[in-house]
């Protein structure tokens, strides 16, 4: 069966920042029963979105147009890389 997947990036003032979607689809295997729960592994890049600030942001997760989750997470500057000595 097939399924969409759309991820919105807020951030914590519920500003839209970026999305993206997905369609993937699930095989049945012959030992699942009607309507049980099947864990899938999904992978995305995020190297596209560019964060405003630091801060705090949520991914909200819809699969087939209903919302499932909100994630949290915080953004923080990257630290300076140590300038070499020697030159």
């Amino acid at each position: 069966e097939r399924h969409k997947l759309r991820v919105v990036i807020q951030d914590d003032q519920g500003t839209r920042i970026g999305s993206f979607d997905a369609e993937f689809g699930v095989g049945v295997p012959d030992a699942l029963a009607p309507g049980e729960e099947v864990q899938v592994p999904l992978g995305f890049p995020l190297n596209p979105v560019r964060l405003p600030r630091e801060g705090g942001y949520t991914l909200e997760l819809l699969l087939d147009d209903t919302h499932q989750a909100s994630v949290g997470f915080r953004s923080a500057a990257r630290p300076a890389a140590p300038e070499s000595a020697g030159g």
